[in-house]
């Protein structure tokens, strides 16, 4: 069976704006090229993902895919800054690669 394809209203983004995308997996490889800056939140694997009393179908499966993620691309390493969100009342920076500097990021 062939997943079908969602109808996608295709948009040009007028110059100088800033999109913002969330998703899992955005560090790969064959996709850093497309960042110009990237965040990686890091919060414990538990925190995150609470035991409940019955295992969700596919939850195995997420978990896997999510250590290879973590073995094969190490997002914390390509971010361009780490946020620890443990505590989601006071996130902080771990590191940061970049500045923040106003004009950092004009084209």
């Amino acid at each position: 069976m062939t997943p079908a394809r969602a109808a996608v209203l295709e948009r040009v983004a007028a110059s100088g704006s800033i999109l913002l995308l969330d998703g899992l997996f955005l560090h790969r490889s064959e996709l850093r090229h497309h960042w110009d800056y990237s965040i990686f939140l890091r919060v414990e694997w538990v925190r995150n993902h609470r035991v409940r009393d019955r295992p969700e179908p596919g939850h195995h499966r997420y978990h896997e895919g999510q250590n290879i993620y973590f073995r094969e691309c190490e997002p914390w390493k390509r971010a361009s800054i780490v946020i620890d969100n443990d505590d989601l009342a006071a996130p902080f920076i771990v590191s940061s690669e970049h500045s923040l500097e106003p004009g950092r990021w004009d084209r």
